[in-house]
Order: C-alpha cells, then structure tokens, then sequence
C-alpha cells in the first residue's frame, strides 16, 4: 500500500471522545431516536438496517477490518467523530447504472465507505486515514463516503486519504468525497491521493476524477479540496480539482451549482488516445452541463499533462521505493501516525493514525461533599489544562473521632471526624498539649520511727488538670525504711533515710527526710539477747 502523505484537517484534531453532548439515542431536535455507532462491529451492523438513524458516539479505528461497502439510505451522523484507518480492497455487492457524456449507460459497481448512498443524510463524519484501493474488470467508481450518490445530503464531513482504481473497463472514475451521482455536497473537506490506472485492453475508457465528485450534477458548497491526482489514462479524461464532468445526467434534477469552494493542488495525467480531449480543469474538467451558479470559487491548481505513456503515473516516483517508517505520537489534539518516507523520491504516506489523547494526572476535588449535598471530582490533562475525567462524590457519612496525632508535654495533638465511606476528613480538631506536674508536695518533711513502726505519707500534685498525676515512692536506703505505692513508710532498720515522691512524668518531686532508732523496750531486749558486745 503507498498513498500520499495526510495530516490534516483542523475538524480532525479533535480531543479523543469529543462531540456535542446530546442525550444518548435522542435526536437533538427532538424528532427521532437513532442508534449509537461507536465500534467497528457497530458500523458493520448498520447493514442489518440501512435506512435506519444512526449517530457515532466515539472514534472509531477499522484497523485490521475488513470493510465491504455497503448501500445505505437512512441518516448518519457522525457527530464531529472520526473513522480512521479505513481499508476496502473491493466494490460493494449491489449495482447502480450511471451515464456517460454520450447517454450512454452502464451497470457500474461501486466502493467507499458505501457503496451507494440514497436518499440519504450524512454529516458530521470524518475519515481519516482512509485507503480505497480497488482492482476490477468492472464499470466502476470510488468516493471515500461513497462510489455513487443519489439525492444525497452530504454536509460538514471530510475524507483523508488514498484512492485508487486499477480498472479495466470503460466506465471509471475516483473522487474525493463521492463518484458517481446527484446530490448537495456543502461545508465539507476533502484532502486526497486520487490514483486512476487504465489496464483497458482495446477500449477507450470514460474516465472521471474530481476532488468532491468525480462525475455528476448536484450543489457543490462552502467546500474546500487539496488534491493529489494521478490518472494513467487510454481513453478519455475529464478531470477537475472539484469535479471531474459536471453533468445533468438527469433531466428530472435540477441543475446544480458550484459556489463558495476552494481547490489547491494538482492533477498529473496523460490521455494516451488520438482521438484526444484532455479535460483538466481547477473546477471542473469537463462542464458537459453549466452550472446554474458558480461564483465565489478559489484556485491554487495545476493541469499537469504528460506525455510519456509508457510510465504509470503514480506519487512515488521510484520504481522500487525503501520505506523508512517514523511514528508520531498523539498529542491533546492532534492524531498520531506512522510516517513513511522513500529514500530515493522523499514520498511520504502515513497509516496507523491513533487519536489524540491527554496525560490526566491526578484527582482533584472541585466540590467538596458535605454530610447534606454531593461533591464533585475531576482530572485534568497535565498537558492542556483540559478536564479529562468528572465523578459525583456522594454526601459523607460520619464516623467516630480518631485520634490522629497524639498530643505531647511540648505539642498539641489532633483529632478527626472521618467518613465511614471514603476515609474523607469532616472536622478536624486539636488535642491540647500535655500538663506536666508542676510540684509534689509531701505531708510531711521530716519523721522520727521507732523500729517496726510505720507511718502513712500523702501527697498533693499540682495542678490538678496534670495529664498524669500518678506519682512514684522510693526510698534511699531500703535497710532503713521501706515505702509502698501508698505512701506508707515503715521503718526496718535504726538508722537515716530520704523517701522520695516523683511525679510519674518526671517533672516534679519532694522528699521527707526519715530517722529510725529502737525504743527503751527494744534496747532491753537487744542487750538481752546480744550483749552489749553487739550494741
């Protein structure tokens, strides 16, 4: 596959998943429902119903599809979506017959996205990417939306890509939006490689390319085409960067128009005939039939003629290009694609298109819910700004308090109102730091025991919002006398002690200070028992 390179269209670099909001399968004016299309298989199915309403809901990649056209007569809106990477390597199954300059007429086949379009509305639609290349011994025409038209309503679509037809009978023509037929083509685009290539043996072939239409009668309007045209041609060539033979073919039809279009690029062919006409024209190639208007139409065109009939024109002017192949990654706007470039010649075409696609970055909380009314989150593109993602977060449900940093001696702590759902905080509020003790004062600072007897210590902590107030009792010399929890002293030993009480946080103490010695009693029955030796 070779077809000319093609990365445009301004109504193409779309956000992946743009459109116009609409309610799901509602017709936005209120009149009927229609079915949404945003899969491959989805298109496929629209040939169980071609009459029926439809309306695309997402871009769709036909990458590895295999597309057969299909007729259709009903109401497609594309909605500012796009259909990329279409390939059709044959006609549709149906016929249509289509006249030539002569009257003469011809059961002709057909290929695009469709192959015939009748009585039909399509808007909105975007190809890009597309690849028609079809080789038949066939009547034929292409058009990227489709081979053949009739009381069709064509309006803000465009195609992007490559057509060609390889074709071996009289009847044959390539163009950019549509072949064949009547119809209003308005506010579209097309920007196209148009490839005709006459395998004919001994026929003069009827051969038509045009940019919107390749032959036929209908309102061309407000459109714009960038043509790359190629026609290798033993018959008669009727070429235009707009339409290749405006023709009323049809005497019921109105005459058309061609008004307010615009047509940039060229047309290289040759008419290998001696019999030559070589209609090559901006606008129209050959005017079988004028207009009924045209006016307000822009040109920057050229008529390439040729005269070397034995090299099939083609955009690549090597006879056996080497492909270098670059991939393009989608930005938020624009689609990426692989690029292919010749060596030898510099041609360049691209396939793979991927839509574009922003880099979210995190959710942020737009609205915060609140325990009455819901909130709302969203992600936003960290290249562009633009909001990716929105989610409804429900009202909160509240929880118990936690703690969530314990207060200390030196700092306040924090506490928290947490929803029971999502974890989210509803209130916060501070834990006051810790009061130490500031004194321990002791019942008494002295006392005088006599062996064996014991006494009861008190203590009063200050102040009284002390976070511990738990004191701790100890005794310098336990020989001497002993203090339990309760303050209560008991002498053991004759001699001098310190009890001290420490508050349990380590800021404050005091101390009584102990003397312990026998009583009359005691010492009689010391000497007694151990003489005086021992006292």
């Amino acid at each position: 596959m070779k077809r000319r390179a093609a990365a445009w269209l301004l109504c193409l670099c779309l956000v992946a998943g743009a459109g116009p909001s609409v309610r799901a399968g509602h017709d936005p004016a209120g009149e009927e429902e229609y079915t949404a299309v945003s899969t491959p298989a989805d298109l496929l199915a629209i040939a169980q119903a071609p009459d029926g309403r439809y309306r695309l809901t997402a871009n769709i990649d036909m990458t590895g599809v295999e597309w057969i056209p299909i007729p259709f007569s009903g109401t497609l809106d594309g909605a500012g979506y796009t259909i990329a990477n279409l390939s059709v390597r044959q006609t549709g199954s149906d016929t249509e017959e289509t006249v030539d300059g002569n009257d003469k007429r011809y059961s002709t086949e057909f290929a695009g996205l469709f192959s015939t379009v009748t009585g039909a509305v399509i808007r909105d639609l975007h190809l890009l990417g597309a690849d028609i290349q079809v080789e038949t011994d066939a009547h034929c025409f292409l058009g990227g939306l489709a081979g053949y038209i009739q009381d069709a309503e064509i309006t803000g679509c465009s195609v992007d890509g490559y057509l060609s037809l390889y074709g071996a009978n009289v009847m044959s023509g390539v163009g950019g939006i549509a072949g064949f037929g009547s119809g209003t083509i308005r506010d579209s685009s097309a920007r196209v490689t148009l490839v005709f290539r006459d395998q004919s043996q001994g026929l003069r072939c009827e051969q038509f390319m045009g940019g919107l239409l390749a032959c036929g009668n209908g309102v061309l309007e407000g459109s714009s085409v960038d043509i790359d045209g190629y026609v290798s041609c033993r018959g008669y060539v009727h070429n235009g960067g707009l339409v290749g033979m405006f023709y009323q073919y049809d005497k019921q039809e109105p005459v058309g128009r061609i008004t307010g279009c615009s047509v940039d690029g060229v047309i290289t062919f040759y008419e290998d005939n001696p019999d030559r006409r070589a209609y090559c024209a901006a606008f129209g190639g050959e005017l079988l039939t004028y207009p009924a208007a045209m006016e307000g139409n822009t040109e920057s065109f050229t008529r390439n003629e040729t005269f070397d009939y034995t090299v099939t024109l083609l955009p690549e002017s090597c006879a056996q290009p080497e492909y270098t192949e670059t991939v393009v990654l989608p930005s938020c706007a624009q689609w990426g694609y692989t690029a292919h470039t010749c060596a030898g010649c510099g041609y360049v075409w691209k396939d793979a298109y991927t839509p574009p696609a922003h880099e979210p970055g995190d959710w942020q909380i737009v609205q915060p819910a609140t325990l009455e009314e819901s909130g709302l989150r969203a992600r936003v593109c960290l290249l562009c700004g633009a909001t990716v993602e929105e989610e409804i977060l429900p009202p909160h449900v509240a929880g118990q308090w936690e703690v969530a940093v314990q207060p200390t001696y030196e700092a306040p702590g924090l506490r928290q109102l947490l929803c029971v759902d999502c974890g989210w905080v509803l209130e916060e509020e501070e834990i006051p730091a810790l009061v130490p003790v500031s004194a321990c004062r002791l019942s008494q600072e002295a006392l005088s025991l006599r062996y064996k007897e014991s006494a009861g210590l008190t203590v009063q902590v200050e102040p009284e919002d002390a976070a511990d107030p738990s004191v701790v009792w100890s005794s310098s010399d336990p020989s001497v006398a002993t203090v339990d929890a309760s303050g209560t002293v008991l002498a053991v030993g004759r001699g001098q002690a310190v009890i001290t009480c420490s508050s349990a946080d380590g800021f404050a103490s005091s101390s009584c200070a102990v003397s312990v010695g026998y009583s009359l009693g005691q010492w009689l029955i010391v000497i007694l028992l151990f003489g005086w030796l021992w006292y």
